[in-house]
Order: C-alpha cells, then structure tokens, then sequence
C-alpha cells in the first residue's frame, strides 16, 4: 500500500486512480481498494457490487437510509475540494470489512481522517488500527500532523485512535448535548 500512497502523492491528481491490493491482519487476508475522487466516480459509472456494498456500509455507519454513494461526490465538491481526498476501503467476498477517508493537505503538511467505520461483525480485532496506521506509515514522509474528531461517548474508537498514537487536544459540542474530541498526532518529519 505504501507505493500506492506514493503514487497518490506524486501524480497528477486530476485523472481517476484506483488500486487494488491485499492486506493481511490478525492472520486474515483481505482485498483493499485505495482511490481518489475521480476513482470513485469511475466505480459509481460502472455501478459494480462493490459500489452496492460500500453505499450500504455507508448508509449503516451514517445511519442515514437516504444516502446514496454519489453523495461522497457532492461532500467533496463542497468541502474539501481544496484536499486530496482518498478513500481506503478493505473488503472480503462478504463484506465491506471497513472504511477510511482521508484528506491530505500537503501544502500544509496536514491530514484528516473521517467516515472512519469497521463493519460490526469485524469489531475487536484491530482493523481499524491496521488500517490507520498503514495510511499514517504510508504518508508520513510528507504529512506533519494527522486529525480526526471522535464521538466522546465512543470509548472504544477512542482506544483505537490513542493505540495508534492520537492525543485529545479539545473537545467541543457539534450538536446539543453531543460532543467531540478533536484528536491529533504529529508524525516525526523533518521540515
């Protein structure tokens, strides 16, 4: 995966990429797909099954029944167009085991993990972990510090992040009576 992350970051940015690979956690073997927006685009016009299952693991994680796997397109469009956005998704034959967006900033040094979720039936055994710190190993050649917001009230996220390396730096209510720590992680570069 680290080439492939590599290649993110050293091509052009405004062509479709998607990689395929396989990763190995806890002695299992998964398939992975890394791509950038215009990756998801291309797999959204060939309306694979792999579109169906990511869209259906997304309405779970989002529990938003209405949402529709293009939505990612209109997200990035209004937020985050400025970012290098890549989605990091590991799957078997079954399932879509878990998910991670990732936005880099690179004129900043910055990147930002979001719709970070791990298929229930796949929970406990370190996925998501695996899965942040391979995108964390892959990037930090480049990336300086590393965010992400996290449910208060989700302890084991939270352990999750802090085993990897994130510290809560702030916590701040996005809705009433809800909040969010804001957790950071500063990688060893040297500028």
């Amino acid at each position: 995966m680290k080439d492939h992350i590599r290649t993110f970051l050293m091509e052009y940015y405004n062509e479709p990429i998607i990689c395929d690979g396989s990763i190995r956690i806890n002695d299992k073997s998964y398939k992975y797909k890394l791509f950038n927006t215009l990756g998801l685009i291309e797999l959204i016009r060939h309306n694979s099954s792999f579109t169906n299952r990511l869209e259906q693991a997304i309405k779970l994680y989002r529990k938003n029944d209405t949402f529709e796997i293009s939505d990612l397109v209109t997200e990035y469009i209004y937020y985050r167009s400025d970012h290098i956005t890549l989605y990091y998704i590991v799957y078997n034959a079954k399932d879509i085991v878990s998910t991670v967006r990732f936005y880099l900033q690179e004129a900043k040094k910055t990147a930002y993990f979001n719709m970070v979720y791990t298929n229930p039936e796949y929970r406990g055994q370190k996925i998501c972990q695996t899965n942040i710190q391979a995108l964390i190993d892959s990037s930090n050649k480049t990336i300086k510090t590393y965010e992400l917001e996290v449910d208060t009230n989700n302890p084991a996220a939270i352990k999750c992040y802090e085993n990897v390396g994130f510290k809560k730096v702030k916590t701040y209510e996005l809705e009433k009576d809800h909040s969010y720590y804001l957790m950071r992680l500063k990688s060893n570069i040297v500028e």
